[in-house]
């Protein structure tokens, strides 16, 4: 099942947004590094402004009533990752 996050849910979302990073991203980076990018990409401003946008939604993956995970949907001005024949 999915949930919408709501800007209710910003700590919480920071919190299981940096956790997944670093356990994808920490074997190549320096505790420096993670503190960093969680800095600029998971602060509660930038998280809070990114569920403002109209052009992105988040969603929380629940198992059994749990926060398994998150996913981020954006299109239009949100939309940063190169699409196939759009840049």
């Amino acid at each position: 099942m999915i949930r919408k996050v709501e800007m209710a849910d910003v700590e919480v979302l920071a919190k299981i947004a940096k956790q997944t990073f670093r356990e994808t991203f920490a074997y190549d980076n320096t505790e420096e590094q993670l503190q960093e990018y969680f800095e600029e990409a998971y602060s509660l401003k930038t998280l809070s402004t990114e569920l403002g946008n109209p052009d992105s939604e988040t969603y929380f993956i629940m198992h059994e009533e749990e926060i398994a995970g998150f996913l981020k949907v954006n299109w239009g001005s949100a939309q940063t990752e190169r699409i196939r024949g759009r840049f």
